[in-house]
């Protein structure tokens, strides 16, 4: 077991320092956007100390 997690983490340190030297070929980019927090209380009916 703890093979398994020391090889994925290994395995995404290692992405993560080919990404940092620019080879972006392998690399999954995800784009968040922001959310209307305010909207979303108004939706559900609920104040901000709720």
């Amino acid at each position: 077991m703890m093979s398994k997690v020391f090889e994925s983490v290994k395995q995404g340190l290692t992405e993560a320092i080919e990404f940092s030297k620019g080879k972006t070929d392998k690399a999954i980019a995800h784009e968040f956007t922001p959310i209307d927090v305010k909207e979303i209380r108004n939706k559900v009916n609920m104040s901000q100390l709720e």
